[in-house]
C-alpha cells in the first residue's frame, strides 16, 4: 500500500484512513506491505523526518522506501528532462530507486538522497531524537 503523505499528489488513498485501513487488514490476517516514496516534489530537509515517521506510524508488516526516480519511457523522465534536472553522470545499473536520486531535486543534494534513504532502514529502531539531531543542521 502506498503510504505517503497527504501533501503528495497521489489520489490513490484520498480520504482514507490509512492508519486504520492497515489496522483492519492486520487484524484479518493480511500482512501489509508499505510503499514510501522519498523525495517528491514537495519534500524538504524540513519535513523529510515527519514524512518517514508518517509511513513508519502505519506499523506495516514490512515497509520499502524508494527514491523518486525518473526512468527512461516515463513520463516523468521526459518532462525532467525537458526541464534539464536529469543527472548525466549516472549509470543505468543504479537507477533502481535505492541508490542516489538520478536527477536534480529542488531541495535534497544527490548525496542527501542516499543519506535519508540509508538512515529509514534503521528509522523504527532508533530514537526518533537521535535521527533529527543527526539531521537538524540539515533541516
Amino acid at each position: 500500500m502506498g503510504l505517503e503523505s497527504s501533501q503528495a499528489s497521489y489520489n490513490k488513498l484520498q480520504g482514507t484512513d490509512t492508519r486504520q485501513l492497515t489496522r483492519e487488514l492486520r487484524e484479518h490476517g493480511i500482512r501489509v506491505q508499505g510503499s514510501t516514496i522519498i523525495g517528491l516534489e514537495h519534500h524538504t530537509p524540513d519535513n523529510i523526518v515527519a514524512e518517514i515517521e508518517h509511513a513508519v506510524s502505519h506499523d506495516t508488516d514490512f515497509h520499502q522506501f524508494m527514491l523518486y526516480t525518473p526512468v527512461p519511457g516515463a513520463p516523468l523522465y521526459q518532462q525532467m528532462s525537458e526541464e534539464g534536472r536529469m543527472q548525466r553522470d549516472v549509470d543505468y545499473a543504479d537507477v533502481h530507486g535505492q541508490f542516489k536520486f538520478n536527477f536534480k531535486h529542488a531541495a535534497i543534494s544527490r548525496d542527501d538522497s542516499k543519506r535519508f534513504l540509508d538512515w529509514r532502514s534503521g528509522a523504527t529502531s532508533r530514537p526518533m531524537a537521535q535521527v533529527c539531531t543527526a539531521f537538524r543542521a540539515r533541516c
